[in-house]
């Protein structure tokens, strides 16, 4: 009896209360067990969304709007896609309509902290560049992430319109002060990963921010203009640099074998009067050449022919860009009773390329073209450039952005430091000045203080502009070819009071730039080589009251002066940006968005 009454098992209630009670005791353990994975899962997929924003910040960080331009793979971290906007989007140089990216104005309401005080310092109206990018799936439970990268320029217009800056160190408290005072505006303040207070609307667009004193003046330079030129690379720009003094070396070489064939002719005659031993050395020969080019400065000139053209059209497209550039030299002497330079024929050998490449990129070339004009005379009561020089520019459709959404080339014609005439008044201030104060400047600040300094000056008892006859070249069978847009720091005047400052004024009654139609019946211009199918045009300007500078108006109606000074040159390459990736989960929809911010162009 003892020992069936020791076997008697649980009975069904005993084993029912027993489990209940084992749950109440286990479930909160199971349940910490799960967050614990949850938490562990979520924390992996924050870190897996932290790590493919800062690959998507990185790859902003170091490609240029223009290499964002087109949808598509861009790697492991960016696939741009289409927001189904389609707006125009313009970057100072391409033309696009790409529906991967939609350019906007936004209105932002600036707050300032002073003293833990808060308050409201006015709107800025900043612009900002939407790329939508392909979602992306992330993390253990393979969430769908939807991205949007967005550049401002937000932190340079609050500076340069407010006198403050952003805020990048706010607190946890002072947050809640700032969403006190500002509590009847609705907005709903955050801290981003830069330490910023910043309200967004539903695109994710910064409408409210928090700043503080900055000291100092702040010139946006995103709104200003660029003072360098970009992509200086052989490979992509043509440079032509120094080649117009060997040409004029060689011009005088090639002028004096012309004068050694004319005494080889007159070899007798000069003999039999006594003046054969004036030209028998080579020095003897430079001094003559000085007196027939002294003696007829007014027949000497010279004309630079450049050449932009696409090459090999397949479809609507080059193959390739080439790039020439030719000199071409006139003289109209006397020497030893013969005269020269009144038939063509006569200064076939004083024509000289000095460039030629073709450039296979995806963009048609810029120019940099180091330039100074002519020396045409230099005795010792004459030291000068000649009067006039003479400069042919051509395109066609493919290289002047006369074809709408197309890229179109620059010139930058840019004066050096150091020329020629600035070394000769260096050297002979009594020569070249004659009394007269030094046009050069070159005392600290220079430029600056000498409104002449980027001239080209001709010495005629006083300095005068070299005057630079500016022309187009069109060809009949390309129609609507816009001039090439010639940026130079020629003729350029800063100006304390005009914010565009000055290109082209009048010095003692000239201008450095003449863009009337140059005549070919003028008998001090060369040759210009044209064509049968070729004609120099007028630059954009003549006549006009503008310092005889106008417009080229391209296909969406952008309008560029058609000569301008470096600083006009307003391309959004190159630019400070804020950069802001925000992440929505598409999947878990409760979770908030994440933003993530940067700088582009700040290095």
């Amino acid at each position: 009896m003892m020992s069936k009454m020791r076997n008697k098992g649980f009975s069904l209630i005993e084993i029912i209360i027993a489990v209940a009670v084992m749950t109440l005791l286990i479930s909160p353990i199971i349940a910490q067990v799960f967050q614990t994975i949850q938490t562990s899962s979520r924390s992996k997929e924050t870190q897996y969304v932290i790590d493919n924003a800062e690959m998507v910040l990185e790859y902003f960080r170091a490609n240029s709007l223009s290499d964002l331009a087109v949808t598509g793979d861009k790697g492991d971290a960016v696939t741009l896609v289409s927001n189904g906007e389609n707006p125009k989007y313009y970057d100072g140089k391409d033309h696009y309509n790409d529906p991967s990216k939609k350019h906007s104005k936004v209105s932002c309401n600036v707050w300032k902290s002073a003293s833990g005080s808060y308050s409201n310092s006015g709107s800025v109206s900043y612009s900002v560049i939407d790329y939508t990018l392909e979602s992306i799936q992330l993390g253990k439970e393979k969430n769908t992430y939807s991205r949007v990268v967005s550049l401002d320029d937000l932190s340079n217009r609050v500076m340069a319109e407010t006198g403050l800056e952003i805020r990048h160190d706010v607190t946890n408290a002072e947050l809640e002060a700032l969403k006190t005072a500002s509590s009847s505006q609705g907005y709903n303040w955050k801290i981003t990963t830069e330490g910023n207070a910043a309200a967004t609307d539903s695109d994710g667009h910064v409408i409210a921010v928090l700043a503080t004193d900055k000291g100092g003046t702040y010139h946006d330079p995103n709104t200003t203009t660029l003072g360098n030129i970009q992509n200086i690379d052989s490979y992509s720009m043509a440079i032509i640099e120094g080649t117009q003094a060997t040409t004029d070396n060689q011009f005088q070489q090639d002028f004096i074998s012309n004068m050694v064939d004319i005494i080889a002719r007159k070899k007798h005659e000069l003999i039999a009067n006594g003046t054969y031993d004036d030209y028998k050395d080579k020095d003897k020969l430079n001094d003559a050449f000085e007196v027939i080019r002294q003696s007829n400065s007014s027949s000497f000139s010279r004309m630079i022919k450049l050449s932009i053209t696409g090459e090999d059209i397949v479809g609507s497209k080059p193959s390739y860009y080439r790039v020439t550039c030719d000199v071409y030299y006139k003289a109209i002497y006397s020497f030893l009773g013969e005269n020269f330079g009144s038939d063509a024929s006569d200064n076939e050998p004083f024509r000289y390329n000095i460039f030629s490449q073709d450039f296979y990129t995806s963009e048609p070339p810029d120019v940099l073209f180091i330039y100074e004009p002519f020396v045409r005379r230099t005795d010792s009561s004459y030291v000068s450039y000649a009067d006039k020089e003479y400069f042919l520019v051509k395109g066609d459709r493919y290289t002047s952005g006369s074809i709408a959404g197309t890229d179109a080339s620059k010139v930058y014609l840019v004066k050096s430091d150091s020329t020629w005439a600035q070394e000769m008044y260096e050297k002979y201030p009594s020569t070249f000045g004659n009394g007269l104060a030094n046009p050069f400047t070159t005392a600290k600040q220079g430029k600056e203080l000498n409104d002449n300094y980027n001239y080209f000056l001709t010495r005629r008892g006083s300095y005068y502009p070299v005057q630079l006859y500016v022309n187009q070249i069109v060809d009949s069978s390309d129609t609507g070819t816009n001039p090439i847009q010639i940026i130079t720091n020629v003729s350029y005047k800063p100006d304390a009071t005009d914010p565009d400052d000055i290109m082209n004024s009048v010095v003692n009654g000239l201008r450095q730039f003449v863009t009337s139609q140059i005549s070919s019946t003028d008998t001090s211009v060369p040759d210009m080589g044209l064509l049968a199918t070729e004609s120099n045009l007028a630059y954009p300007g003549a006549g006009s009251a503008a310092n005889e500078i106008g417009d080229i108006t391209f296909p969406d109606g952008e309008t560029k002066k058609a000569i301008t000074y470096p600083l006009d040159d307003k391309r959004l390459e190159g630019r400070l940006y804020s950069i802001t990736v925000k992440f929505d989960n598409l999947t878990r929809t409760v979770d908030a968005t994440r933003y993530f911010t940067g700088a582009k162009g700040a290095d």
